[in-house]
């Protein structure tokens, strides 16, 4: 995880900020993946201090004295955490110069609760800073958006995240980790949960009950595989799996695609039902489903209209 982030764009910014001793006094992190916003807010809230073990240890135990994270983890931020965070800026630090507050999913914290820290973030006392975590901007107020320096994480490569699972998963082969990371559609969580092999395989195999799955099963279908999230995982296993069947369809084989030495004979069927400008056609509709469910479209039914789309084009 330290390899991936330190190697961000907004990363590399905080160190070259905190260096020349121009740190803001806030920060919004934007990172859409939400199992990672805490880990990363964490490892983002070592570069306010200087980079002692110590001191770096006990951030990210969340226990270091000067750097106080909100709200307790898995909890919404509350206007008892604002009032808190209210006393305890005005409390001098404790080791150093600074004092940092660090605020988790503050995308979720109500207007009243964001109001309730508009004038700290705007006027921080001296040697405070704050470092909001967000998976979205679109729920905060304009008036916080205005008192802070965005962070945007960019999605990882395929090869970032294959380098990451070749480091830490080092039971897998290389065409496995291949999958998993283009699989992940840039996520860091995805690529963990693909390597549980219940994870991708029960995904994999919501997938081909949605290809080979009737018009009269699709509704039913699509509702129960809708209801079970995975968005990104499914529509990106999805597309993997299309793009193997049109090399297939096009006569151009399997060898050294992705999917081919796990389900070949699941491929082979597709390159057979569907012509192979359809496949590449089904391809550019789930890429632009994944674009339509980051604006909160509805996820089951973005897969019932792309599955009736795909059976009214089978050969039989």
């Amino acid at each position: 995880m330290q390899i991936l982030l330190e190697n961000t764009h907004p990363y590399q910014l905080l160190q070259r900020e905190r260096q020349n001793g121009g740190l803001s006094h806030a920060y919004l992190l934007l990172c859409s993946d939400e199992e990672i916003l805490r880990e990363s807010l964490r490892f983002f809230a070592g570069a306010f201090f200087p980079q002692e073990n110590r001191i770096l240890s006990l951030i990210e135990k969340e226990s270091f004295c000067d750097c106080q994270f909100f709200p307790k983890e898995g909890k919404k931020l509350s206007v008892e955490d604002a009032t808190t965070i209210l006393e305890e800026s005005s409390v001098k630090p404790l080791e150093g110069e600074k004092k940092v507050f660090v605020v988790d999913g503050f995308q979720t914290a109500s207007p009243a609760v964001q109001n309730k820290l508009l004038k700290i973030l705007e006027e921080p006392p001296f040697g405070v800073h704050f470092l909001l975590g967000a998976t979205t901007e679109f729920s905060l107020l304009p008036t916080v958006l205005s008192r802070v320096k965005k962070l945007e994480m960019p999605a990882f490569s395929t090869a970032q995240l294959q380098g990451y699972l070749g480091r830490n998963y080092p039971s897998f082969d290389e065409k496995e980790l291949a999958f998993f990371a283009s699989a992940a559609c840039g996520k860091l969580s995805s690529a963990r949960a693909l390597t549980g092999n219940s994870f991708y395989k029960e995904t994999l195999d919501d997938a081909l009950k949605l290809t080979f799955a009737s018009l009269a099963e699709l509704p039913s279908l699509c509702k129960k595989i809708g209801e079970k999230g995975r968005k990104e995982s499914l529509l990106s296993l999805l597309e993997i799996l299309f793009r193997d069947g049109a090399f297939l369809a096009a006569k151009k084989g399997l060898d050294g695609y992705l999917l081919s030495p796990f389900y070949k004979k699941e491929i082979e069927k597709i390159a057979n039902i569907y012509p192979v400008g359809v496949l590449l056609s089904f391809q550019a509709k789930i890429r632009e489903a994944q674009k339509q469910i980051k604006f909160n479209a509805n996820f089951t039914q973005c897969l019932q209209m792309l599955f009736v789309w795909l059976v009214e084009k089978r050969k039989f």
